[in-house]
């Protein structure tokens, strides 16, 4: 089904777009590179992940450390 994948920061603001693509069903893997969607480097800090497969959202915690 449909599967989307976005990252915002701890005050909810979007960050970037990491996955908007049908896939199989099965096991898949996303990676975040820690930069924002124009390119810049992210902060360390803490950040949220926000999947949304079909009609189900789900969302949950990260933390990013360079």
């Amino acid at each position: 089904g449909l599967v989307r994948c976005s990252v915002y920061n701890v005050l909810g603001q979007y960050v970037r777009h990491l996955v908007e693509a049908t896939l199989p069903a099965g096991s898949h893997y996303v990676e975040w590179d820690g930069f924002t969607e124009n390119g810049l480097t992210a902060s360390t800090g803490i950040y949220f992940y926000r999947f949304e497969i079909s009609r189900k959202t789900y969302i949950g915690s990260m933390s990013l450390v360079r």
